[in-house]
């Protein structure tokens, strides 16, 4: 799932900026940016595997008790 979302459009930017800024010998920003990027790259993750978790748990719940049983 990481890899996943590490191809989005939006990270491969990031990556791109962070090769140019260290070319350029902007060392103290381009680290903030890669530091920003895993943050958010880890809080998104962590968001999507709650919500389809979340999902999971509501179907469950929503589901005749006989159907339910058989599957405990």
């Amino acid at each position: 799932m990481m890899l996943l979302q590490a191809l989005n459009p939006f990270y491969i930017f990031q990556l791109f900026s962070c090769a140019l800024w260290f070319g350029d010998e902007y060392y103290y920003y381009a680290s903030c940016i890669i530091i920003v990027s895993c943050v958010s790259l880890t809080v998104q993750i962590y968001q999507t595997r709650s919500v389809i978790i979340r999902n999971l748990l509501f179907s469950w719940s929503t589901l005749p008790c006989h159907v339910v049983f058989y599957y405990i």
